[in-house]
């Protein structure tokens, strides 16, 4: 039987976990932070005067994962991909901070969370708030018929030329209830999304689920970090 999209995520989110407790230094999942210890873990990955506004920038998705929350019920009407759905009802979030010894191997990418200054720095995250959502909506008057009014932000990386971020397409879709995934980076968003005019009838027959993508990313991420951490821990 082919693994359910729920147990992908389930078993990506678990790697993650493992990963963490077998190396706990150089960086951290914001996730699986205790509020209470936040600063402490925070305080061992960057300078001191950088620990207060990091933590505070987060303070949000601190502890999400202590523990998951049980997922709603399916919801044929909901606009979200299935499966990222069930991300953001199961863990809202995920925010993989890299601490400045990692920063400064050069072995791996990184992004200021949120686009913003001082707020630290990820490899990886998923699942933005309003402010991603209106850096989308906002393209949709400059780049009409590109979709931007159907489209949903969820990573960061979007405001760094180097990396780039990812947005769905909801009006691509899958019976299975999937949407495409595309990069996109604010600097050249015209290149994104395919206009209206490309698109095919009918949604979209073949798309790699959100669950899927999530293990990719969480593997590379990971066989990045490795070979860096070990030597830290």
């Amino acid at each position: 039987m082919p693994e359910d999209y729920r147990e992908r995520i389930d078993r990506t989110v678990q790697k993650i976990r493992d990963f963490y407790a077998r190396y706990p230094k150089g960086h951290a999942i914001a996730e699986l932070v205790s509020p209470e210890q936040a600063k402490v873990v925070v305080g061992g990955l960057e300078a001191p005067g950088w620990v207060a506004h990091i933590v505070s920038t987060n303070e949000n998705k601190f502890g999400r994962w202590l523990p998951p929350k049980e997922a709603e019920p399916e919801d044929p009407e909901d606009d979200y991909p299935r499966s990222y759905r069930y991300f953001l009802d199961r863990y809202e979030s995920l925010t993989w901070l890299v601490g400045d010894k990692v920063q400064a191997s050069n072995r791996i990418s990184y992004f200021q969370i949120d686009n913003v200054s001082g707020g630290g720095y990820a490899a990886l995250e998923v699942g933005l708030g309003s402010g991603a959502a209106a850096c989308i909506e906002d393209l949709n008057d400059s780049y009409e018929g590109h979709g931007f009014d159907r489209a949903v932000l969820f990573t960061g990386g979007w405001g760094d030329p180097a990396m780039g971020g990812f947005v769905f397409d909801l009006r691509q879709r899958s019976p299975e209830g999937e949407c495409r995934i595309y990069p996109f980076h604010m600097d050249e968003p015209e290149t994104a999304l395919p206009h209206e005019d490309e698109l095919g009838s009918g949604g979209a027959r073949s798309v790699e689920g959100f669950d899927l993508w999530l293990e990719k990313c969480v593997d590379r991420v990971i066989a990045s970090l490795k070979p860096i951490v070990v030597e830290i821990n």
